[in-house]
């Protein structure tokens, strides 16, 4: 919560720094945070106001309002993935990476 609410750019609105998209549009969804409270409040409640601020940031009219309330339907992060799944993506990432970077460039 407290990365959520002090966090510093230099972009008009937040949704617009990668970092802080992926961060807050990933908890929001977190299904632990749909019963976790802070100071008598939900988390998802919190971290929903930080969103809609932020989105009104852009204009409710705007092109980029609608952009990134679309993109912010759900979760970029599996929250179900079991472990042994997700270090499967992980080496899977690896090999991959490995694959597709060329060393004749250097």
């Amino acid at each position: 919560m407290n990365f959520i609410q002090n966090y510093q750019t230099h972009i008009i609105s937040l949704l617009e720094d990668a970092k802080y998209f992926y961060i807050l549009n990933d908890f929001i969804h977190y299904p632990e945070f749909q019963k976790l409270k802070i100071k008598r409040k939900f988390a998802k409640e919190t971290l929903q106001k930080s969103k809609n601020k932020e989105l009104n940031k852009l204009g409710q009219s705007s092109i980029y309002y609608l952009i990134f309330n679309l993109l912010m339907e759900q979760s970029y992060y599996n929250w179900n993935l079991k472990q042994i799944d997700f270090e499967k993506l992980q080496i899977q990432k690896i090999i991959t990476d490995k694959n597709n970077s060329s060393f004749d460039d250097y």
